[in-house]
């Protein structure tokens, strides 16, 4: 089991680790949210005993079960719109925090986001997924520019 868990927040794919130890997806993710669950009671526990230093790691390791990522990934998911793989692709490109998203161009945002086609020529993209990601690139903008500005987002 902690093996799972350790490919979970290790970023490994879910079809990785489902055939790495030959469980269904039903169960790898049955098992991770009681693993990110069974985190967050025991980080209450911690709460309710004054432990803050342990509580912030349980919740910070929560999150991280929840999510299936890196810590360094942690607030550029709190933006709405991202999920894991699109997060490291702007993490990847350099956008570290909402910060650096809110203080950056929709064109960045979008170059980065086309990184989740690697293997594609920007040539290859049609102008319909063009605009889906001009769109999505808007919106991350919007709420990591929403973040900042009222002070939701602390470093």
């Amino acid at each position: 089991m902690s093996l799972i868990l350790k490919d979970i927040v290790n970023e490994r794919m879910p079809g990785e680790i489902c055939s790495k130890f030959d469980i269904s997806r039903g169960e790898l993710f049955s098992f991770q949210s009681s693993c990110a669950s069974r985190c967050q009671m025991v980080a209450g526990m911690c709460f309710g005993l004054g432990w803050s230093s342990l509580h912030s790691l349980l919740i910070q390791f929560s999150q991280r079960v929840s999510l299936g990522v890196h810590p360094d990934l942690l607030p550029l998911l709190r933006i709405p719109q991202l999920k894991p793989f699109s997060a490291r692709c702007l993490y990847d490109s350099g956008f570290l925090d909402p910060e650096s998203i809110a203080s950056s161009t929709i064109e960045d945002i979008v170059e980065a986001l086309n990184k989740w086609r690697p293997f594609a020529r920007s040539s290859q993209i049609d102008s319909s997924e063009h605009r889906l990601r001009f769109k999505l690139g808007q919106s991350i903008l919007s709420s990591a520019q929403n973040l900042v500005s009222k002070g939701l987002f602390a470093r």
